[in-house]
């Protein structure tokens, strides 16, 4: 049995009353990232670091994105805004000096990035830096270490990005397998909710998986493996009035 997205970081919700309530709780504590005419970007995060943005059209909520205050573990590279999720190359997992520029190239896929609202279309090559990578583990197991953890579409410690291919554009979708290098259970306090945060390298990178301790009640041990399906949010490094952003008019 699966997770939902929001689950995987401690925020499900048992039907649409529950989300409602859920949201109406946040929405006057979230705070404005960034707002442009009709629309605006709020943005709530409990002590867990599990996170919540709000997409606000005419004032009312159109769009909710999970996600969690990772570190900045990877470099977001040639992001592009695809309509709905957001297209990145992943170039490297930074190095221990913080040289991003010599880190070697990973791979190539689709995620929700947290700024998405913001992309202006046409922007590749000129949104990239520093950024956290999450994957929310919707669809997926944890092999213990020294057992089978083969799969048919995917080697061990390898990242298959195939919402790529998604037949209505591109969606944040990844197969992963990858192993994990420690992890830790936190609790939304709002929700009581327990999730796990696992630091698990794949494909070169270090991503922080999420997992419903509902679904997954034991903690995934150092050496094991996580495989599966997992919903990918990214966030860029510094604040949301970089150049890249949409231009905003000056009035006196």
């Amino acid at each position: 049995m699966g997770s939902s997205a929001p689950a995987c970081v401690g925020l499900g919700a048992d039907g649409p009353a529950a989300l409602a309530g859920l949201v109406s709780w946040v929405l006057p504590r979230a705070r404005l990232m960034r707002s442009n005419g009709s629309r605006a970007v709020l943005s709530w995060q409990d002590s867990s670091g599990a996170r919540l943005l709000l997409g606000l059209a005419y004032g009312r909520v159109a769009d909710l994105l999970p996600s969690l205050a990772g570190s900045l573990t990877v470099r977001l590279d040639g992001v592009t805004h695809a309509g709905g999720p957001s297209v990145a190359s992943v170039a490297s997992v930074a190095s221990p000096a913080g040289r991003w520029r010599r880190a070697p190239f990973a791979t190539t896929l689709a995620a929700d990035v947290e700024e998405h609202w913001f992309l202006p279309s046409g922007a590749r090559g000129r949104v990239r830096g520093p950024a956290s990578l999450v994957a929310l583990g919707v669809d997926v197991r944890v092999v213990p270490e020294g057992q089978d953890a083969a799969d048919p579409l995917l080697g061990p410690g390898s990242l298959l990005p195939y919402g790529l291919l998604a037949d209505s554009g591109p969606a944040p979708l990844t197969r992963l397998s990858g192993s994990v290098l420690r992890a830790e259970t936190r609790t939304v306090e709002v929700t009581g909710q327990a999730f796990t945060v696992a630091r698990v390298l794949t494909c070169g990178l270090e991503v922080d998986v999420c997992l419903a301790v509902r679904e997954h009640p034991e903690l995934p041990p150092p050496g094991s493996t996580v495989l599966g399906d997992v919903v990918l949010v990214g966030s860029l490094a510094g604040r949301p009035s970089r150049r890249w952003l949409p231009h905003r008019s000056r009035r006196s």
